[in-house]
């Protein structure tokens, strides 16, 4: 079977404003994003995206992986 989200993890993970607004960017790239495309997509520095991209992969929201 799967891994089991948590849904608490998930809500609290979306209910940051930069979090949310990095998840919406991930689901509509049709292609894998690097902290340095999302960060200037969204216009934030790219190490305050890795914790961010942290927090959502901890949720289950994102697969991050280092290249």
């Amino acid at each position: 079977m799967g891994q089991t989200i948590d849904q608490l993890a998930v809500l609290k993970a979306l209910g940051d404003e930069t979090r949310y607004a990095m998840y919406r960017e991930l689901a509509r790239c049709t292609a894998a994003l690097s902290a340095n495309d999302l960060a200037e997509a969204l216009g934030i520095h790219a190490n305050t995206v890795r914790l961010h991209l942290e927090r959502l992969r901890e949720a289950g929201l994102v697969d991050v992986e280092a290249v």
